[in-house]
């Protein structure tokens, strides 16, 4: 697992025609002869249709590129890829993208406690997704919640078991003409 020469994060995303388009968010990679990274393209090429049949059914993609289907084998081979393996990414239960590790120089089949152990790690990676894409709604719900009550003309007060004043909208001020 160790020697593959780069890993990189895809997103799944279709084009204003239907097709499925992987979108690079994140790599990490060992240093490659000549120093350029065939995974560069932002644009995302577009995703082979039996790559989104395994991948969307949480399977995984993965062996000797000159063993792909015809299709498949031309869109690595530009890349310069020789062997992969990719994992889908599964996000608030549904299909995301894919954790792709890439193997540039070696002819590698893939074992299967090498798929098995990486397939954890991307199950790791589609919660942090998850969790991180909850907290970014979490945040956009309470802006939202705030931008209403403070700007909704009505007085609106919290207080606690006390009965103590815990927060009072900006209406407060403009109605009774005071702070308090």
């Amino acid at each position: 697992v160790s020697e593959v020469e780069g890993v990189h994060l895809f997103e799944c995303q279709r084009d204003l025609a239907g097709c499925l388009h992987a979108i690079r968010k994140a790599s990490w990679r060992a240093a490659a002869p000549g120093g350029d990274d065939p995974f560069a393209r932002e644009e995302g090429p577009r995703l082979p249709p039996r790559w989104e049949r395994l991948l969307s059914s949480a399977e995984h993609v993965g062996g000797i590129v000159d063993r792909f289907p015809a299709q498949e084998r031309a869109l690595f081979e530009t890349l310069r890829c020789r062997s992969l393996l990719a994992l889908p990414l599964m996000v608030d239960e549904s299909w995301f993208g894919f954790l792709l590790f890439a193997d540039l120089e070696k002819l590698r089949a893939w074992e299967p406690w090498e798929v098995t152990l990486l397939s954890s790690a991307a199950a790791s990676l589609s919660v942090a997704i998850t969790q991180r894409r909850a907290e970014e709604r979490l945040l956009r719900s309470e802006e939202k919640y705030r931008s209403v009550v403070n700007h909704v003309r009505e007085i609106i007060f919290q207080t606690d078991q006390d009965g103590r004043w815990v927060f009072l909208n900006p209406a407060w001020e403009e109605i009774m003409g005071h702070g308090i």
